[in-house]
């Protein structure tokens, strides 16, 4: 996948409107501690679309009639989560578990727009960027190797692909 084609497209955290910020509910985490905003960059509008649909494609779990390679699901359940700061916690603990570097590029792909991060800025804000997400919000960094998808039925799954196909 070209990710330079997207490149230019994304804004930087500071020349987003409020609007534009609205994927982002943690008004606790901000400001940022220590230019952590430096981190975030956003993509919207027909080239967000377009990312979305070819990182998806990426990912064996979303290809339309693909059976994938073997697979490793490990999933958690956030209903009790949400006002217990301990249990956000444990959330962080999970997905740092998941073994991929914090410094990975990772592609948080919405309804509507892409929020390129760090591996590290997810598991440290996850909360913040997964509160109000339509249908679900997959991270992933395009090798089509793993995919994190954060759904709105309050559960996070993970998947760890051996074999893609």
């Amino acid at each position: 996948m070209n990710i330079e084609k997207f490149s230019n497209g994304f804004k930087n955290w500071s020349e987003l409107t409020e609007t534009e910020k609205d994927f982002f509910c943690g008004d606790e985490y901000l400001p940022f501690y220590n230019n952590h905003e430096e981190r975030v960059s956003v993509l919207y509008g027909p080239d967000a679309r377009q990312l979305i649909e070819q990182a998806l494609f990426q990912i064996p779990e979303y290809k339309t009639g693909v059976v994938s390679g073997k697979r490793d699901e490990d999933y958690i359940l956030l209903g009790d989560v949400w006002s217990n700061k301990g249990k956000i916690q444990d959330v962080r603990q999970w997905l740092y578990s998941k073994g991929v570097p914090f410094s990975t590029m990772v592609y948080l792909l919405y309804d509507n727009q892409v929020a390129k991060v760090d591996w590290k800025f997810l598991v440290t804000y996850w909360d913040a960027l997964a509160w109000n997400v339509g249908m679900a919000m997959v991270a992933t960094d395009l090798t089509g190797n793993w995919a994190c998808e954060f759904h709105h039925e309050d559960v996070i799954t993970f998947y760890k692909y051996t074999e893609n196909t």
